[in-house]
């Protein structure tokens, strides 16, 4: 399990609204469960992951803020939900 990917890719939000087809993402960030289990309570919270361009993995398309959890099946997670300003 800890093994598993999570991947997250950024859409741009006009191009997805003003079109019903699938886009191509403008960037993409992949992290492992085990990654995310090390940290602190379980938690990758409020870190900025550097997206990669998907056509040129070598370039960078920026950085998304990013929080994610993980807890075991009816435990919950220790999470901060505010939202950061």
């Amino acid at each position: 399990m800890m093994e598993k990917v999570i991947f997250f890719r950024v859409h741009h939000a006009q191009k997805i609204i003003s079109s019903f087809t699938d886009t191509k993402p403008i960037g993409t960030f992949r992290l492992d469960i085990g990654t995310v289990y090390n940290e602190r309570e379980h938690a990758f919270e409020k870190k900025w992951a550097q997206l990669s361009d998907p056509n040129n993995i070598g370039l960078t398309a920026g950085y998304l803020l990013v929080s994610v959890a993980v807890a075991e099946r009816g435990v919950p997670a220790k999470v901060n939900s505010k939202s950061i300003n």
